[in-house]
C-alpha cells in the first residue's frame, strides 16, 4: 500500500470510532498489511516513553481487547525500534504497544494494521557451481544476462598485478551454464599507451545495463585519478562502441544505473575528491536518455521531496512497472569523513514523483549491496556496513521482507549477481574469492530452507581508548558465519546479535597484540565476561545489561 493511499484511508479512520490520542508509533501507523513470518521494524520516538528505558512490547489481534507479549531481543530502547517477525495469526484489527515498565507510560499505533497470509518461499537453495572460476578474483565487476549468456565485465583487484596491472581491468568473460567460461575480450588496459578513444578503461562499480538490444557501460570509478564520464555499448561483448566521452551529469561515480521505460537512467552518486580533483557533491538528481548521448535531467539535485543523496547500489530493480531504490549510501570524503548507510525503500512510475514504502526495512542499512529481480521478487544481497555482509532478503511488494538463511558463501560487498535461466547467479566480491553460486527453488519436495536460530541477545559494541579496530565475534550458531568481522568504533555502537550461549570477542590492540575475551549469556539473558584467553592481552570489558540492546564496551587499559 502506498503512503499516499494510506494517508487517505487514515483520514477516513479519523472520523470513525477509533480515536487518536497522544503520541503514536512511527511504524506501524495504521492500515499496513504485514504478512505472516515477514520481518518488520516497529518504531517510536524514545522521548515519548523514556530514552533507554526498560520496555515491554505487546501486540493485539482483537482490537486491543487482549495483549500478547513480544519476546524479541531485537529491541533498541536508545533509538526506539524493535525488529519483529510477524506471528502466524491472520487478523484485521492489530495493534502494537510499547510500555516503559518503570513509569507505565505506553505508546501504540492509533489505527489498526492487518496481518495477511505468508508470502514466504520455503525452498530456496544455494548450490556452489565453481570453487575456482577461470576469471581472477575482483570486486565491482559488471554482470549482465544477454542473448542467453552471462557476461562479466572488468573489475578491481589492486593486489593482483598480473590480471589488474592498473588496479582495474577491462576484460569480458561469458558463459551459458556457469560451468564453462570463455574469455571474450582480453584485458587491454595495461599501461599508459592505452587509448581511451578506442576501448573502455578498466573500471569497477560503473553502470551496467541491457538496453535497446545492447549491453551498456555507463560511467565508472575514479581509480585512474580522473572521472570516467563515458558511455559504451556492445552487441557481443568483444567489440565496443564509444557513444560519448562527455556526459552532462559528470563528474560523478557510484551512481545507480537502470534501463526503464525505453530509457537509460542515471540516479544519484557523488564526487570523490580524495581520488580526483573535484568539489564535494552528493547527488539526488535523476537523468534519462534514450541513446546514451543526449541526456535530460528529470529531477534536480537537492530535491527534498524524495530520498536523500546516495549511490553505492549495484544492479537495478524494475518491478511491477516501477523503478525502485533499495537502500544505498555515500562514501566518505576529506570533508565529510563519515559514510551514510540507508535501508529505506522508494519507487517511482515517472522518475519525478517518488513513493516511500518504508523508511526502515528489516535488513541492515547498507551500501555496496546488489539489488536484482528474480522469481517475481525484489532481492537485496550482501553489502557493507562496518563490515562485509552475507545476508539475502527478498520481497514481492517492497513492504514485507523475508530472509533466506543458511547463506553458504563468504560475506562480501561489491559482488556480482544476475538472474539468468531461472536461477540467481552470484560470483566475486570484496572477499576476493573466485567462486560461483546459484540459487533456485529446490526440486526436492522434502527440502526446506534453514530458519533463523533463536537469538540469545542483541549487543551494541563500542571501543573506548581505541581507534577504529577490526573485531571478530566467534559465535558458533550465527547464521551470518563465525567468526563475524566488523569495524568497531569509538564514535558509535555496532549492533551484533548473539546466537550462542558462549561467544568470543577477538581483536588486535593498539600495539598489534592479540586479545580474546570469552563471554557467556546466562539463562536470564545477561551477558557476562568470563576470562581473557591465556597468552592474550588483557584489556577491560564493560557490560551494561540494563541497556537495550545490551552494551559491551572494550576499554584499552
Amino acid at each position: 500500500m502506498t503512503s499516499r493511499f494510506r494517508f487517505l484511508l487514515l483520514c477516513i479512520f479519523m472520523h470513525s470510532n477509533v480515536a487518536a490520542q497522544g503520541p503514536a508509533l512511527l511504524s506501524p501507523t495504521g492500515l499496513e498489511t504485514w504478512a505472516v513470518d515477514s520481518y518488520h521494524i516497529v518504531q517510536w520516538k524514545p522521548e515519548h516513553i523514556g530514552k533507554n528505558a526498560p520496555l515491554r512490547t505487546e501486540f493485539s489481534v482483537d482490537n486491543r481487547e487482549t495483549w500478547t507479549t513480544i519476546t524479541s531481543p531485537f529491541i533498541n530502547a536508545d533509538n526506539g525500534s524493535l525488529r519483529w517477525r510477524i506471528p502466524n495469526i491472520i487478523a484485521k484489527k492489530c495493534f502494537i504497544r510499547v510500555t516503559n515498565t518503570k513509569t507505565n507510560v505506553s505508546i501504540q499505533n492509533d489505527y489498526p494494521f492487518e496481518i495477511i497470509p505468508s508470502q514466504e518461499v520455503e525452498n530456496y537453495r544455494w548450490s556452489r557451481i565453481l570453487e575456482q572460476t577461470p576469471y581472477a578474483p575482483r570486486d565491482g565487476a559488471g554482470i549482465l544476462s544477454f542473448h542467453d549468456k552471462v557476461f562479466i565485465l572488468g573489475g578491481w583487484n589492486p593486489g593482483d598485478k598480473k590480471n589488474f596491472p592498473r588496479i582495474c581491468n577491462n576484460e569480458v568473460w561469458s558463459s551459458t551454464t556457469g560451468e564453462n567460461w570463455e574469455l571474450v575480450k582480453p584485458n587491454t588496459f595495461l599501461d599508459n599507451t592505452f587509448d581511451s578513444a578506442t576501448d573502455w578503461e578498466g573500471r569497477h562499480t560503473g553502470g551496467y545495463v541491457v538496453h535497446d538490444g545492447k549491453m551498456w557501460l555507463i560511467g565508472g570509478d575514479v581509480n585512474q585519478e580522473h572521472y570516467q564520464n563515458d558511455v559504451w555499448n556492445s552487441t557481443n561483448g568483444r567489440d565496443w562502441t564509444l557513444v560519448t566521452n562527455d556526459v552532462p551529469w559528470g563528474p560523478r561515480a557510484l551512481h545507480y544505473t537502470v534501463s526503464y521505460q525505453g530509457n537509460l537512467w542515471v540516479i544519484g552518486g557523488q564526487t570523490m575528491p580524495a581520488f580526483a580533483e573535484s568539489k564535494e557533491r552528493f547527488y539526488s538528481d535523476v537523468w534519462t536518455s534514450k541513446n546514451g548521448k543526449q541526456w535530460t535531467k528529470l529531477v534536480r539535485d537537492g530535491n527534498n521531496s524524495h530520498w536523500k543523496p546516495r549511490g553505492m547500489i549495484s544492479g537495478s530493480v524494475v518491478f511491477n512497472d516501477r523503478l525502485w531504490i533499495l537502500g544505498g549510501g555515500t562514501y566518505d570524503t576529506p570533508t565529510t569523513k563519515s559514510r551514510n548507510y540507508y535501508n529505506d525503500i522508494w519507487s517511482t512510475k515517472d522518475g519525478k514523483s517518488w513513493v516511500s514504502h518504508t523508511r526502515n526495512a528489516p535488513w541492515q542499512a547498507r551500501q555496496y549491496h546488489y539489488v536484482v529481480v528474480y522469481d517475481d521478487r525484489m532481492w537485496v544481497i550482501g553489502g557493507y556496513n562496518a563490515g562485509d555482509i552475507n545476508d539475502v532478503w527478498y520481497s514481492s511488494d517492497g513492504e514485507n521482507w523475508y530472509r533466506v538463511f543458511g547463506t553458504p558463501w563468504q560475506s562480501r560487498h561489491a559482488t556480482s549477481v544476475v538472474a539468468h535461466n531461472d536461477k540467481l547467479w552470484l560470483t566475486l566480491g570484496s572477499c576476493m574469492v573466485p567462486d560461483l553460486w546459484q540459487l533456485e527453488r529446490s526440486d526436492d519436495p522434502n527440502y526446506k530452507s534453514p530458519k533463523e536460530p533463536p537469538i540469545k541477545a542483541l549487543t551494541a559494541i563500542k571501543l573506548d581508548g581505541f581507534t577504529k579496530r577490526k573485531i571478530y565475534i566467534f559465535d558458533a550458531n550465527n547464521p551470518n558465519g563465525s567468526p563475524l568481522g566488523f569495524n568497531a568504533q569509538a564514535t558509535r555502537r555496532i549492533h551484533v546479535p548473539i546466537y550462542s550461549g558462549t561467544f568470543g570477542i577477538n581483536y588486535l590492540d593498539q600495539l598489534g597484540r592479540n586479545a580474546y575475551a570469552e563471554m557467556k549469556i546466562t539463562d536470564g539473558g545477561k551477558i557476562e565476561f568470563m576470562k581473557w584467553n591465556d597468552g592474550g592481552v588483557k584489556n577491560t570489558i564493560v557490560v551494561d545489561n540494563n541497556a537495550r540492546p545490551r552494551y559491551i564496551t572494550i576499554r584499552q587499559d
